[in-house]
């Protein structure tokens, strides 16, 4: 599969980085598949770089496989394999949050909009700031969604700057809805938590496996529910 690299330096090094993540041994299959055949993605809204979409898919379902053997030697009692099965998830998570920063931009948003609802608006030009960064990297991959967010969130702003925090905080909800809802969503900063808090129970003199195992279902089923929005086609 042909992948083009576009961004900084950063992003480049880390999209080679997971590249080579997905077609490593330990994930036979997917390498396989990848040598055999291109792919088109038909994109269910959001994407309109293809290549990205189906990088995107792709390291996200690399995740959930990692998550998911982590669960099963947890349960055959083969801790240190999980925890090292857990490492791999951690750098493969840390990896795609590098490659497509701008995911993480929806939490960004619920941040800023809880610290609104809360009355605190003294800083709240400065706490968009970055959001707005972040959306300026995503319109090189969903120009209409970033537009969107970005249009609602000077709506929010407008709305901030009369008083209205009520209006303005429905507005922030707006905006981080519009990014959840599109097939760019990945929750990658709530897995990456949740795959930390499974392997620090995992390395305790006596093992958590309860704390564990909720962890990890809680990253799958985050997971599963936003990565099998984007569907993947062979070509011909």
């Amino acid at each position: 599969m042909s992948i083009k690299f576009s961004g900084s330096v950063s992003h480049v090094f880390a999209t080679s980085a997971l590249v080579a993540a997905l077609v490593a041994p330990g994930v036979p299959a997917l390498a396989a598949t990848q040598a055999a055949a291109t792919a088109t993605v038909t994109v269910k809204g959001g994407w309109t770089d293809p290549q990205m979409a189906h990088l995107a898919r792709q390291s996200g379902q690399l995740l959930v496989r990692r998550i998911r053997a982590a669960e099963g030697m947890i349960v055959s009692g083969q801790y240190r394999a999980a925890r090292n099965e857990l490492d791999a998830a951690e750098d493969t998570a840390g990896a795609i949050r590098s490659m497509m920063p701008f995911l993480t931009v929806a939490d960004n948003i619920r941040n800023a909009k809880n610290k609104l609802v809360a009355e605190d608006v003294t800083h709240f030009r400065d706490d968009l700031l970055p959001i707005y960064s972040q959306l300026d990297e995503m319109s090189a991959y969903a120009p209409d969604v970033a537009q969107d967010a970005k249009n609602k969130l000077k709506q929010a702003e407008t709305d901030a700057a009369g008083g209205n925090t009520a209006k303005a905080g429905k507005d922030m909800q707006d905006a981080e809805e519009t990014i959840t809802t599109s097939t760019l969503y990945m929750p990658i900063d709530y897995v990456y938590g949740r795959v930390a808090a499974a392997r620090m129970a995992l390395s305790r003199p006596t093992p958590n496996i309860a704390t564990a195992q909720r962890a990890l279902k809680n990253a799958d089923d985050h997971l599963v529910a936003d990565i099998t929005t984007v569907e993947v086609r062979p070509i011909g």
